[in-house]
Formats: structure tokens, C-alpha cells, sequence
């Protein structure tokens, strides 16, 4: 009973979690308290800079709407039938629409880019398009979302009666593609292919009906007369129905006449009209304020620390 009564002793090793997680948030809130108000007093002490650098966003955000021509963003999805989704692409990219379209025309335009669309579901259905900016991602995450056959045209232009521009930039980027040579040969490839399947599907079908025929609705070879003229039954062969065959062939041949377009390329969804320019008020005020903003930080900081680093660099001479 005595020893039943004597207290336990704790083993001095043993780690107390809610004491070390108290200690841990305790520090992180002095360093976070810290840190805000150190925030706070470089802030006051550089208001100067800042006040100046609002004063700078918004006037050249205001010389910027005056003066700068508005630009249109609009994109147009195409289907590749006769060549993969990056062949398309780098022939977009590659296209000199400056020779090809009439002056007049390539005023009005900023650019010309073809991208990839991106399938990140997999259900084939394109849920964004890649960001060109001269080259490529080569992440694996976003290089294996990109739909096989299915690309993007993207133009920005600058006419204010955009409809007829984006019609001309569609009829000569089309003449562009399905005058080269590499596409009509693979167009006229698939062509072929598409036909030999269709011919086959229609072979395997009128097969399929032929058996039907005898061996199902032809009743006359059930019966035969043996050599005295007596009339004896054959055993019947198993029946079987090809329906079932039947559809499932005729539904092949469907989806490859759907797929028998006779352009190489098939447009899924046209330029739309666009309403709101790309350098509009908001989107130049906000560009605007990140970049100064990140510039007068720096200015700030080394206007800040101007005798530290005087000291380091006499510090260094020495």
C-alpha cells in the first residue's frame, strides 16, 4: 500500500508538447509583431518616396490613356485535322504576316501568335491556353495538358473597326497554312485513310448481311433428299444475329465520316468582337503601381540604410 501511495517521478527527458508549442507561437507572434512594426516605421520614415510614387502611377497612368493607342486582345481555336496541335503552332509562329497582309492591314496589328490549348480535367475539352512570350514552358505539368489536335490563334490589334481586321487576319492566315506543302500532304494522306476505312467498314457490313441472310432467314438448306428421294432434315446450325455488329460498324463509319472534313484545318471558335482594349485605365494602373512600387521600395531601402552602407563600403576599402 505504501508503494501504491508514493507520487511517480516524470522522467526529466521527456518532452511537454503543449509547453513547447506555447513557446513556439509565443515567438512567432513577438517575431510577426516585430516585423509589422518595423514595416510600419520604414514606411513613415520613407512616406515621401511612396507619396511620390502614387503621385508618379497616376500620372502616367493618366499620359498613358491620352496618348498610347488602345490595343484589342481576341483569340480564335482551330482544329487540326491533317498535322499535330505543335506543328500548327510553329507554323503560326513562323508566319510573316507583315509580307503577306497589305500595309494598310499591318498597321492595325500588334501581333500574331499561335499557342497551345490545355486540357487539365483530361475530358478533351480545353480549359485554358498556354502563355506565349517568345518560348515555351517545358514544365511537364502544362506540356502534358496540351491537346493533341487543337491550337490557338491569339492577335492583338489596334483598329477600332476590328471585325474587318480579324476577317482578313482569318482568310490569309488560313491561305497561309493550307498552302504549305508539308500540310497538303498529310491532308491528302488522311484523305485516303479515311476513305480505305470507309470502304472496308462498308465491305465488313455487306458481309455481315450476307450471313444474316443464309444463315438465318434461308430456310432451304434445312432440308435435302437422299438417293431413294426421301426427304430427310439436316441438323440445324446454330443461329446468331448480327445486329448488334451491324450498328457498331455503321457507328465506326459514322465517326469516320464525321471526322472526314475535307480542310485541313476546322475553325471551333471564331474571333470574337472585342469590347474593352488590353491597356485600359485599370490594367495601366496596375502594371503601373507594381512596377514603380517595387522600384521606389528599393530607392527607399538604400536611401534608409545610406550610412550602414557607407560604413560597409569604407569597411571593404580597407
Amino acid at each position: 500500500m505504501e508503494d501504491q501511495k508514493q507520487p511517480i517521478d516524470c522522467d526529466e527527458r521527456e518532452i511537454d508538447l503543449i509547453d513547447l508549442m506555447s513557446r513556439f507561437f509565443s515567438w512567432l507572434g513577438r517575431v510577426c509583431k516585430s516585423v509589422l512594426l518595423g514595416i510600419t516605421y520604414f514606411l513613415i520614415r520613407n512616406f515621401y518616396f511612396y507619396f511620390a510614387a502614387i503621385v508618379l502611377v497616376g500620372v502616367l497612368t493618366i499620359l498613358q490613356s491620352k496618348f498610347a493607342s488602345k490595343y484589342y486582345y481576341c483569340e480564335m481555336v482551330i482544329q487540326s485535322k491533317a498535322i499535330n496541335a505543335t506543328e500548327a503552332v510553329n507554323l503560326v509562329n513562323n508566319w510573316n504576316y507583315k509580307i503577306q497582309l497589305p500595309d494598310t492591314l499591318v498597321g492595325g496589328i500588334k501581333s500574331i501568335n499561335g499557342t497551345f490549348v490545355l486540357d487539365y480535367n483530361r475530358d478533351g475539352y480545353g480549359d485554358d491556353f498556354e502563355v506565349y512570350n517568345g518560348k515555351f514552358s517545358r514544365d511537364t505539368s502544362i506540356v502534358n495538358c496540351r491537346l493533341s489536335d487543337v491550337f490557338c490563334v491569339q492577335a492583338q490589334i489596334y483598329n477600332a473597326d476590328n471585325r474587318i481586321t480579324l476577317d482578313e487576319i482569318k482568310k490569309e492566315l488560313f491561305e497561309y497554312l493550307e498552302s504549305d506543302s508539308w500540310v497538303i500532304n498529310c491532308n491528302k494522306i488522311r484523305q485516303e485513310e479515311n476513305l480505305a476505312m470507309i470502304a472496308r467498314i462498308d465491305k465488313e457490313i455487306a458481309v455481315l448481311d450476307s450471313l444474316k441472310e443464309t444463315e438465318y432467314f434461308n430456310a432451304s438448306e434445312r432440308y435435302k433428299m437422299d438417293k431413294n428421294g426421301a426427304l430427310m432434315m439436316v441438323s440445324e446450325k446454330d443461329k446468331h444475329l448480327y445486329h448488334n455488329d451491324i450498328i457498331r460498324l455503321l457507328s465506326q463509319k459514322q465517326e469516320v465520316e464525321r471526322d472526314f472534313y475535307p480542310e485541313p484545318f476546322k475553325i471551333k471558335q471564331d474571333f470574337s468582337t472585342p469590347m474593352e482594349s488590353v491597356n485600359n485605365l485599370f490594367n495601366n494602373f496596375k502594371q503601373n503601381l507594381i512596377v514603380i512600387l517595387l522600384i521606389t521600395t528599393i530607392l527607399a531601402l538604400l536611401f534608409d540604410q545610406r550610412k550602414n552602407i557607407k560604413i560597409l563600403v569604407e569597411k571593404s576599402k580597407k
